[in-house]
């Protein structure tokens, strides 16, 4: 006998209705989570617009109070630096050479007040100070001995005359207008002893008002300094100005025991 003589067709007939009456209901129950999705999306869009739409008009409105503002204030402009590196008077963007450019105002700003505090305001330049003389190093480059008759790899100018020995280039400011410092070898308008850079000190001009600048200073070891600077005009066509600075130093480095 076979084993599917004893089988009861109904039953099977149930079997294939339930099965699909469990798939219509998951189809049912997917189409309905497939609507709410779609709803949730929906409202996630218009959320998402409704943010966009305000952060247009945010970002419009800055525009516009940035407009007035920089209509008030007029344009922004960068400072313009004269200098005259390549022996002429032109825009510091324009030169093709490494320069550092100390007005008045950031000397008096940053302390510096002689050759020897430049260090603190141009990078790479420092002076090794020996008895009497000041000899610069810009970049590691510089002489290695400050003797007589030794003249400095980096060379140094005041209103443009060469300062040749290293014992004249130790000196206080008070009438400074700028410095420049040409970092690299100078040579080609500069001439020889500009093998490290050359360093460029101008001071002020005689002006049409009358003015004066004085100081006086007390440091360690009961040293007493003191400066003046003053300005007048001589008529219409001439003026003249004259620069002093003084200083001592009472008390010694030691003492006797």
């Amino acid at each position: 006998m076979r084993p599917n003589e004893f089988a009861r067709p109904g039953r099977r007939r149930r079997t294939t209705s339930g099965r699909r009456g469990l798939i219509g209901r998951i189809l049912a129950r997917c189409q309905l989570l497939a609507a709410a999705t779609g709803e949730l999306m929906h409202q996630n869009m218009r959320s998402a617009l409704l943010i966009g739409v305000s952060m247009a008009g945010l970002m419009a409105c800055t525009s516009a109070f940035a407009a007035e503002a920089a209509d008030a204030t007029g344009p922004a402009q960068v400072e313009e630096v004269i200098v005259t590196a390549q022996r002429r008077a032109e825009n510091v963007q324009k030169v093709p050479i490494a320069v550092e450019q100390v007005s008045s105002k950031s000397a008096a700003d940053q302390g510096v007040t002689g050759t020897n505090d430049l260090s603190t305001a141009v990078p790479g330049l420092s002076f090794t100070q020996g008895a009497n003389a000041s000899v610069p190093f810009l970049r590691g480059v510089g002489t290695t001995t400050n003797a007589v008759g030794n003249e400095a790899s980096v060379a140094m100018y005041v209103d443009d005359v060469y300062i040749a020995n290293v014992n004249a280039s130790l000196f206080e400011f008070n009438n400074i207008d700028s410095i420049e410092v040409l970092k690299g070898p100078q040579g080609t308008l500069f001439g020889r002893n500009a093998t490290g850079g050359v360093i460029q000190i101008h001071t002020k001009d005689p002006g049409r008002v009358a003015t004066a600048d004085m100081s006086v200073g007390y440091a360690n070891y009961n040293t007493f300094t003191g400066a003046f600077y003053g300005s007048t005009p001589i008529g219409e066509h001439f003026a003249v100005n004259l620069a002093a600075y003084g200083g001592k130093q009472s008390d010694g480095w030691g003492k006797d025991l």
